[in-house]
């Protein structure tokens, strides 16, 4: 950002400068001002037409079309073929990373202390029901 501040101010100063001199030399006689000025003449020149400026549009069009078209495609075949040159190089190691992490799951599956606590007392709990079940059954057929 700090280069395109700096680009713009010396842009800005080297116009000013040239306008600057064009005025001193104006000023001083070196340089003719134009006496008559048309602003028609200005925008639109007296060879122009609409027949010519609308061949040159669609000549225009159509090159640009072709540009874009042939830019475009060339974009695509070559993301496609690096898309596929980075996927015989990286599923590889892609496949042996995630066998490696289902590998250590697999073989030492950890569970937390707080879960483990809780699943202990479970079980503990359902043998103290059944254990009051069965003595509560053997004080009724008393």
């Amino acid at each position: 950002m700090l280069t395109t501040i700096l680009f713009f101010s010396i842009s800005l100063v080297l116009i000013i400068g040239m306008l600057s001199y064009k005025i001193i030399m104006i000023r001083q006689g070196k340089i003719a001002a134009p006496q008559h000025f048309n602003e028609a003449e200005m925008f639109w020149p007296d060879d122009l037409n609409f027949k010519s400026l609308k061949m040159n549009i669609e000549l225009y069009s159509i090159k640009g079309l072709r540009l874009a078209v042939l830019f475009l495609l060339k974009v695509w075949i070559k993301s496609v073929y690096f898309v596929r040159k980075e996927k015989e190089i990286l599923m590889p190691k892609i496949h042996d990373w995630a066998g490696k992490i289902k590998a250590k799951r697999k073989a030492n599956p950890t569970v937390s202390g707080f879960i483990q606590n809780i699943s202990d007392y479970k079980s503990k709990l359902k043998t103290m029901s059944e254990q009051i079940k069965k003595e509560e059954m053997e004080n009724i057929e008393k």
